[in-house]
C-alpha cells in the first residue's frame, strides 16, 4: 500500500506530549481513520456515532 503525505495541524502542547510518550502520530491518525471506515462500512444504513472534531471543538457526530 502506498502512503500519501499530508499536513495535520494540532495543538503544540499535544504534539509535545505525543513526542514525550513516543507516539507515532502518522500511525495514530491512520488507525483512527481505519477504525472510522470500519464503523461506517459495517453500519450500512444505521446511524454511526463518529464524533467530528473540527474547528475549535466537538461538532455534531457524523452519521
Amino acid at each position: 500500500m502506498s502512503k500519501k503525505t499530508t499536513t495535520v495541524h494540532i495543538d503544540e502542547e499535544l504534539h509535545q506530549w505525543a513526542k514525550e510518550y513516543g507516539l507515532n502520530l502518522s500511525k495514530f491518525v491512520e488507525n483512527q481513520f481505519s477504525e472510522a471506515r470500519t464503523k461506517l462500512n459495517s453500519s450500512s444504513n444505521q446511524k454511526t456515532n463518529l464524533i467530528n472534531y473540527a474547528g475549535d471543538g466537538i461538532t455534531t457526530p457524523i452519521y
